[in-house]
């Protein structure tokens, strides 16, 4: 449920980020067009027999992907995936990385959140800036644009967990990927 907040806030920031042009298009992100085996306007019925339900949100159906495809990203665990159906067709990628200790002092997110989004930056072959949030709960947002798709990494700081032995400040990312609505392309 909470990507859900997460898809209407990355809405919000895409449209300003048009109506200011500050984002350039990441074409690459259209025609790669999903992660893996999952490709966005997939019909429900080709992932039906993987799937539990998990919530309807408008005309938004979304599921638990419970099949054996795609367990990393870049070499990171998945810890979850999550798929959205609008009009009974992919419209919502979304998925966690399991969380892990930040390994480094000099920078605030794990070294997942960097791999993730310099192998992004590559892959679309444009380069997005870290947006740090403002309310002190360690999230950085990185994001991409395309005609009709938008992806986004946020990186989650988790807290302080003792690890054998050794307080450690620990993270995870998620990644959002989806069509843009229309009403995104009116700004």
């Amino acid at each position: 449920m909470k990507y859900l907040v997460v898809f209407q806030l990355i809405l919000i920031l895409a449209g300003n980020s048009f109506a200011q042009g500050n984002i350039e298009l990441a074409i690459k992100l259209d025609e790669k067009n999903g992660f893996k085996d999952f490709q966005i306007g997939d019909s429900f019925s080709k992932w039906e027999k993987e799937l539990k339900f998990l919530s309807k949100n408008n005309d938004l159906v979304n599921y638990t992907y419970v099949g054996n495809c795609c367990t990393t990203i870049f070499n990171v665990d998945i810890e979850f995936i999550n798929l959205g159906f609008k009009n009974g067709e992919l419209a919502v990628i979304y998925f966690e990385t399991k969380t892990i200790p930040v390994t480094t002092k000099t920078i605030w997110e794990s070294t997942d959140y960097h791999s993730i989004k310099r192998n992004f930056d590559l892959t679309f072959e444009v380069t997005s800036p870290n947006f740090p949030s403002d309310d002190n709960s360690g999230s950085t947002i990185s994001q991409w644009i395309g005609r009709k798709l938008f992806l986004t990494l946020t990186y989650h700081y988790k807290g302080i967990k003792n690890i054998e032995g050794s307080s450690l400040a620990t993270g995870n990312c998620s990644i959002m990927l989806g069509l843009i609505p229309d009403s995104m392309h009116d700004f």
